[in-house]
């Protein structure tokens, strides 16, 4: 899912073992044509990720046919890897969530676990993080929305993309924990119904969401590998983007629901889905710049992953705290500026983000971060709109 949670959430601001002293390992920035990578990891471990993440961005660009552009700084996403499944779930305020995706006008964030590369069928840390960017890229590349299953769907299928030796990529293979819930889902049969005739106020109809999302999958899976089914997915989105409901699209498109679900139970019991094999001569990785973070931009990144991903209130205040006790080491560091404005900014303390954002576009003419913090600020102090830390 996109958004895993839109409302502000407390966020953890004692420890979340996210917590690093100026001493640790480095961190670095790993920056591609579609992503800003921030990791405290081996700089040959980050380089592969990030050459992975763009691997992926080509293969869909070439299984769908649709092209995102290389975007600017504020338009890529910016990818941040906090550390073990209890550190994303303390970040997220949500038990159970292994990666997540906030979108943004500019500047949208994934926070996703260790990175974990790895030869064939991807980790499931992977497997979350491109599940995530496949809907950021189908959402950015279509003015259409998708029906929820197809969305869903669509994203488990191209979160499923592993990565060959030789740099070919293998879209939509088997995605284990799909199967797993499908086979011990209470109800066994292979019903697509729910899926295709569902009500918005009740997306789920009465499935779990596991059993929603593996249904979902499985029948994006059939339908975009099976020769015979060529074609029948896009005829059905257009039916249904004519204002054609989804049943009556399906049947259009797909023809007999019920010899449909038929076949969906042999597919899915044989466990021998095909997938899009991506040759490695037809990708485009483009180049990886990699850069150590400064002392100061370090010890400050506990600071940016909570920052970016949003607090509010008492939260906020306590923030701005710790982001100044690292500025006052550290004043003549440009980024740990642009950090401090930002917390200052969310904090309600307008004037303070002002100068904090001055002082780093003194430093670093060229750093456009600065300018964007600055402009916010005064935008807020002459509009006098009210500070959100101090209601």
């Amino acid at each position: 899912m996109m958004a895993i949670v839109a409302r502000a959430v407390a966020v953890w601001l004692v420890s979340l073992g996210l917590m690093a002293s100026e001493a640790q390992a480095a961190w670095y920035e790993a920056s591609t044509d579609h992503f800003i990578l921030y990791a405290d990891d081996k700089e040959a471990e980050i380089r592969l990720y990030a050459e992975n993440l763009e691997r992926f961005h080509s293969a869909m660009e070439i299984v769908t046919g649709n092209i995102l552009d290389a975007s600017s700084p504020s338009g890529r996403v910016q990818v941040y890897v906090v550390g073990s499944l209890k550190q994303v779930e303390k970040l997220a305020g949500q038990r159970g969530i292994a990666g997540f995706y906030l979108a943004r006008a500019g500047n949208s964030a994934a926070f996703v676990q260790t990175i974990r590369n790895q030869e064939g069928s991807p980790h499931f840390s992977t497997v979350v993080m491109q599940h995530e960017y496949a809907q950021h890229f189908l959402f950015s590349t279509t003015r259409f929305p998708m029906p929820l299953w197809m969305s869903e769907g669509a994203a488990e299928f191209f979160g499923a993309t592993g990565y060959r030796a030789d740099g070919s990529v293998a879209v939509g293979l088997h995605a284990s924990h799909r199967w797993r819930d499908l086979y011990f889902a209470k109800n066994t049969k292979i019903a697509v119904t729910p899926l295709l005739d569902y009500d918005p106020d009740k997306p789920f109809g009465t499935m779990d969401r596991d059993s929603f999302y593996s249904r979902a999958w499985l029948l994006y899976h059939f339908l975009s590998t099976k020769p015979e089914r060529e074609g029948q997915l896009r005829a059905y989105w257009l039916n249904v983007l004519r204002g054609t409901p989804s049943i009556d699209a399906a049947q259009n498109a797909f023809g007999s629901v019920s010899q449909l679900e038929r076949e969906l139970a042999s597919y899915y019991r044989s466990r021998q889905g095909k997938h899009i094999e991506v040759p490695a001569d037809k990708i485009e990785v483009g180049d990886v710049t990699l850069r150590a973070l400064s002392e100061g931009e370090a010890a400050m990144m506990p600071v940016r992953i909570r920052s970016q991903r949003g607090v509010a209130g008492k939260d906020a205040i306590k923030l701005v705290q710790e982001a100044r006790a690292i500025a006052k080491k550290h004043k003549d560091d440009a980024r740990v500026l642009n950090v401090l404005a930002k917390a200052e900014f969310d904090a309600g303390n307008v004037d303070a983000a002002i100068a904090a954002a001055g002082r780093a576009a003194k430093i670093a003419p060229n750093l456009p971060e600065a300018l964007v913090h600055k402009g916010r600020a005064l935008f807020r102090k002459t509009s006098k709109l009210p500070a959100r830390a101090g209601q």
